[in-house]
């Protein structure tokens, strides 16, 4: 036993007899140690030891009657009967879209095309709003500049109109 471990107090050994029984053999090594070292001090210990090695062997020995047939009918008889009736699976956004749309009776060959189809019109959009509106700022100083220059050539103003009127500003 290690310097540094104690002895376990009778609560702590009864909880130890709980989990691990009555033979201290197959105890974990450093548990054993401790236990038998409690036992061979403590008279209450050697007891706890004695009663649990007791219960061991009555139930070590004790046979279980198999179940009559009443007890079988009647758990039977208690137990739901199958098939357990399902939830209905709930409908999605896109499934209702579909069966709205009638395009569930046109097969499952077609869900694939439609999901790639969805893609390419996301994609698309995403990709016409990104070049339209929001572009960098760089961009958009580019095209302002460019505006405000057509803007002035229209009028009839010079470039050196357009750039006073810039300073201006």
């Amino acid at each position: 036993m290690s310097a540094d471990r104690i002895l376990p107090t009778l609560d702590a050994f009864q909880d130890l007899l709980d989990r691990h029984g009555s033979h201290l053999d197959t105890w974990p090594a450093d548990r054993r140690a401790e236990a038998e070292a409690l036992c061979r001090q403590d008279a209450a210990a050697r007891r706890l030891l004695d009663e649990a090695a007791g219960l061991a062997t009555l139930l070590d020995h004790s046979r279980v009657a198999p179940p009559d047939g009443d007890l079988t009918a009647r758990i039977l008889a208690t137990a739901p009967t199958w098939p357990l009736r399902r939830a209905e699976p709930r409908r999605g956004f896109w499934q209702a879209l579909v069966e709205g749309l009638g395009l569930d009776t046109l097969g499952s060959g077609l869900r694939p095309a439609m999901a790639l189809a969805s893609a390419l019109v996301l994609g698309l959009s995403l990709g016409l709003a990104t070049e339209i509106g929001f572009g960098s700022t760089s961009d958009s100083v580019i095209a302002a500049d460019t505006i405000d220059g057509y803007a002035f050539g229209f009028l009839g103003a010079t470039d050196d109109a357009a750039s006073s009127a810039d300073q201006q500003t």
